[in-house]
């Protein structure tokens, strides 16, 4: 039985979330999805104009949502949330999450504080975030832009874990996979079996997953004190 209902507001080009988040988490929690789409559509791959449009976008994919009963609202949007102040105006009364927010929980429960970015990211989009993770407390200490061809989703395993282990830094206590467009699972598992096992490695993604599934346990645990 689906016990904690999650809607998703994912960008419309991302595949990568619908794939990766329901083996993330146990299967107390059901997914609702909704997609993000600006008004016009980027030139390409490499444009980031579209992010602001696309989160003016938010209400209308909010309304796929009316009528469920949902316990949590993801936007599932890393770079926009770097880029832009969010707003949880229209969360329903229900609890709001965002990937930036589950990536600092992740990073503070586990007491990582000296950060390896690694995201396909512009370079505002990168200063962004690196800003929005310095005013939490946390450094990024090294940069890696993974470079693409055409879109994010299609950046292979290979190139993520050559681009961690060629650039990693005994100084850094975290690798942070940032963006929820980005493949991460197998990544993900690779890099844990060859960098020290002192280091945090996370994505946006796993971060999401950490996040509902606190809240999820958290809402089990007080139903059951009743």
């Amino acid at each position: 039985m689906r016990s904690f209902q999650v809607g998703v507001l994912v960008p419309w080009v991302n595949t990568a979330m619908e794939e990766e988040l329901p083996f993330l988490v146990d299967s107390s929690i059901g997914f609702h999805w909704s997609r993000l789409r600006p008004e016009t559509l980027p030139i390409n791959g490499h444009d980031p104009s579209y992010l602001k449009p696309m989160l003016d976008a938010m209400p209308r994919a909010m309304s796929a949502f009316d009528g469920l009963r949902l316990d949590a609202i993801v936007l599932g949007c890393t770079s926009a949330e770097a880029r832009y102040e969010l707003s949880a105006a229209h969360t329903n009364d229900c609890e709001y999450f965002t990937a930036l927010r589950s990536l600092v929980y992740v990073m503070k429960f586990f007491g990582a504080h000296r950060i390896m970015l690694v995201a396909p990211y512009d370079p505002i989009t990168m200063a962004a975030e690196r800003a929005s993770l310095r005013r939490e407390g946390l450094d990024v200490i090294k940069e890696v832009t993974l470079s693409y061809r055409d879109e994010i989703r299609h950046i292979p395993t290979s190139d993520i874990v050559h681009s961690v282990r060629s650039e990693f830094s005994s100084e850094c206590d975290c690798v942070l996979l940032s963006c929820t467009a980005l493949y991460t699972i197998e990544a993900v598992a690779a890099l844990s079996a060859i960098l020290p096992s002192s280091c945090l490695i996370t994505s946006s993604n796993l971060a999401i997953a950490a996040r509902l599934h606190a809240a999820c346990t958290a809402k089990q645990t007080k139903q059951g004190t009743k």
